[in-house]
């Protein structure tokens, strides 16, 4: 089930990471016009791509679990797969603003980790 999902959310990286160079040159040139232009063209991309792929997957979901996992997957992994292609949209916007801050840098600093007690 994890694999239909995965499809759309690895192209979603692709458009993300790919337009890292992009934003941190518009953020260095100080081009705003080209910054606000890129993040929206991204955001636009992501959100069709999650769109089109969770349509056509919701659509044909009882034949996908049936391929997957026969009889035993349909009755619990119809609820789960829904959730699954509602995060995705979720993912690839929270992947766009994280490499967004990145490009800025104005990423934040890594939390120390402390030990448990």
């Amino acid at each position: 089930m994890r694999c239909i999902v995965m499809l759309p959310e690895m192209i979603s990286m692709g458009v993300t990471l790919g337009g890292m160079s992009l934003f941190a040159y518009s953020v260095g040139a100080r081009n705003q016009e080209r910054i606000s232009d890129s993040i929206r063209t991204a955001a636009l991309m992501i959100t069709g791509i999650s769109l089109v792929f969770g349509v056509l997957v919701f659509v044909f979901r009882d034949q996908a679990l049936l391929l997957i996992g026969g009889e035993a997957l349909l009755d619990r992994g119809d609820q789960m797969m829904t959730a699954m292609l509602i995060s995705v949209l979720f993912n690839g916007l929270t992947m766009l603003f994280m490499v967004w801050f990145q490009a800025a840098g104005k990423a934040a600093e890594p939390a120390e980790m402390q030990p448990a007690l």
